[in-house]
C-alpha cells in the first residue's frame, strides 16, 4: 500500500481516520470532525488507520427544461437554459460539499444542482408576465441566480453562471405579441421605402437637370478647350517640327561624331590588338627561345661540352698513348738499334771473315754469292705474275702462253747481262773460278786427312 497519495489542483483529498480534529464553521460554531482535507499537493497516509477520498473541484454544466409554466398572466410557456456550478474553494464549503457528495461523484453534484436551479426557474418564471419574461431575460436570470445560490451555498456549492436559451409557448402567445411590431416595422419600412423613392425620383429629376446643364456647359468648354488645344497644338506642332528638323540635324550631327569616334575607338582596338599581338608575337618568340635554348641549345651546349670533354679525354688518351708509344718505339728503337748495331757488328764481322775468306778465294767467292743471288732474282722476276687473279688473252691461247712464258724466260736470260753490267764482271768467268775452286777445295778435303786421324 502506498504512504504517499496525491491530488491535482482541481481536487480536494480528503483523510478519513485516524485523530479527530476540532473545526470552526462560519457561524462560529465548534465541532469534532475525524477526517483531513489537502487541496492539491500531497500528503502521508498511515496504512490501515487512514483512508483517502477524492473530492472534484470541477465546474460541471447543468443543462435544464422547465415545461408547462403558468407566467402572471396565465399563459402557459416552456423554458430551456443552462447553468456552471461547482465546489466552493473555503474549507467551510470543502467541509459541507465532503458532507453531501464525498463518494458520489461529479454526476451527484449536476444532478442536485440541476433540481435546485430547475425549482427556481420554475419559481421566477410563474412571477411575471410573459411580456417581463421577454424582455427582462437577464434581471430574471439575475433572480433565478440569486434564489439559487442561497440553496446551493448550504450544501458547500456555488452557482457560476444561468442564462435563458430558449422560450417558447403553446398557444402562439409569443408569435402574436411580435406581429403588431413587426406588422409596424413593415408599415415603416414601406413608408420609409416610399418615402426614400419619392426623395430619390425628385433628387434623380433634379440631378439629371443639373447634369444636362453641367453637360451642356462642359461641351461649350470642351469646344472652346478644343479650338484653343488646335491653335496651340498647330503651334506646339510648328515648334515640333522645327524642333525635330534641329534635332534631326543634330542627330544626323551626332552620329557622325559618334560615328567617327567609334572609327577612332575602333582604330584604337585595333592598334591595341595589334601591340598586344606584337607583345603576344614577342613573348611566344621570347617562349620559343627559352624553349630551344632548354630542348636544343642548352642539350647541344651540353653535347657540345660534353664532346669536348669526350675529345679532351680521348685526345689526353691519346697524348698518353702517343707518350707510351714514343716511349715504347725509344725503348723498342733503341732495343731495335742495338740489335741492328749488334747485327751490323755481326755482319761486319762476318763481312770481314768473309772479306778474308773472299781474300783468300777471290773470284770464287764472288761467284758464289753471284750464284746464290741468282734464283733470288729469278724470283724477284716471276713474282709480279703470281699476284694476278686473272689474265683474259687476247687472239691465239697458244701463241699468248708462249709469249708471256718466253717474255718471262727472257726476262731471266737477262739477268746475267743486268750483272755484267751493273758490276763490271763476267758471269761465265766467275762460274769458271767458282767451279775450279770447289774442285781445289775438294782435292785438298780428300788429300788432309781428318783431325782425329792425325
Amino acid at each position: 500500500m502506498r504512504l504517499y497519495h496525491t491530488a491535482g489542483p482541481n481536487e480536494v483529498m480528503i483523510i478519513t481516520g485516524g485523530t479527530t480534529r476540532t473545526v470552526t464553521d462560519p457561524d462560529g460554531t465548534k465541532r469534532q470532525v475525524g477526517y483531513r482535507m489537502r487541496i492539491g499537493g500531497g500528503a502521508l497516509v498511515l496504512p490501515w488507520l487512514e483512508s483517502v477520498s477524492i473530492l472534484p473541484l470541477d465546474v460541471f454544466t447543468v443543462s435544464l427544461k422547465v415545461e408547462r409554466v403558468y407566467t402572471a398572466n396565465s399563459v402557459v410557456i416552456s423554458a430551456e437554459g443552462q447553468a456552471q456550478v461547482k465546489v466552493k474553494g473555503d474549507e467551510a464549503s470543502i467541509r459541507l460539499a465532503a458532507e453531501h457528495f464525498l463518494g458520489k461523484g461529479g454526476e451527484a453534484i449536476r444532478t442536485v444542482a440541476g433540481e435546485v436551479v430547475e425549482g427556481h426557474m420554475r419559481a421566477a418564471l410563474g412571477t411575471l408576465t410573459v411580456e417581463e419574461i421577454i424582455r427582462g431575460q437577464d434581471g430574471m436570470a439575475g433572480r433565478v441566480i440569486e434564489a439559487t445560490g442561497r440553496d446551493l451555498g448550504r450544501m458547500g456549492l456555488i452557482i457560476l453562471s444561468f442564462s435563458f436559451k430558449e422560450i417558447t409557448d403553446e398557444e402562439g402567445f409569443i408569435t402574436a405579441l411580435a406581429e403588431p411590431r413587426i406588422a409596424q416595422v413593415k408599415r415603416d419600412a414601406v413608408i420609409a421605402r416610399a418615402e426614400a423613392d419619392k426623395d430619390a425620383a425628385v433628387k434623380t429629376a433634379l440631378l439629371k437637370q443639373e447634369g444636362d446643364i453641367i453637360k451642356l456647359r462642359t461641351e461649350e468648354e470642351v469646344l472652346q478647350a478644343t479650338s484653343q488645344f488646335e491653335v496651340k497644338r498647330a503651334a506646339q506642332q510648328s515648334e515640333v517640327n522645327e524642333q525635330r528638323a534641329k534635332a534631326d540635324v543634330a542627330y544626323d550631327l551626332e552620329r557622325f561624331k559618334l560615328s567617327q569616334e567609334v572609327k577612332r575607338h575602333e582604330a584604337e582596338v585595333q592598334l591595341v590588338e595589334k601591340r598586344m599581338a606584337i607583345q603576344v608575337q614577342e613573348q611566344e618568340i621570347v617562349r620559343r627561345t627559352k624553349e630551344l635554348e632548354a630542348s636544343v641549345m642548352r642539350p647541344a651546349e651540353a653535347h657540345n661540352y660534353q664532346g669536348r670533354l669526350d675529345a679532351e679525354l680521348v685526345a689526353y688518351r691519346k697524348e698518353l698513348e702517343g707518350r707510351g708509344r714514343a716511349a715504347w718505339i725509344r725503348v723498342e728503337g733503341e732495343a731495335e738499334a742495338e740489335s741492328i748495331r749488334a747485327r751490323g757488328e755481326a755482319e761486319a764481322d762476318a763481312m770481314a771473315r768473309r772479306a778474308e775468306s773472299y781474300g783468300r778465294y777471290n773470284q770464287a767467292a764472288l761467284a758464289e754469292m753471284f750464284v746464290k743471288v741468282l734464283p733470288e732474282l729469278a724470283r724477284a722476276v716471276s713474282e709480279p705474275l703470281s699476284r694476278v687473279e686473272k689474265i683474259v688473252m687476247v687472239g691465239d691461247g697458244g701463241s699468248g702462253i708462249s709469249q708471256l712464258t718466253g717474255q718471262v724466260a727472257s726476262a731471266v736470260a737477262q739477268i746475267p747481262t743486268m750483272l755484267e753490267a751493273l758490276t763490271g764482271m763476267k758471269l761465265g768467268r766467275l762460274v769458271d773460278s767458282f767451279v775450279e775452286g770447289r774442285e781445289k777445295k775438294q782435292l785438298a778435303d780428300a788429300v788432309e786427312p781428318p783431325q782425329g786421324e792425325q
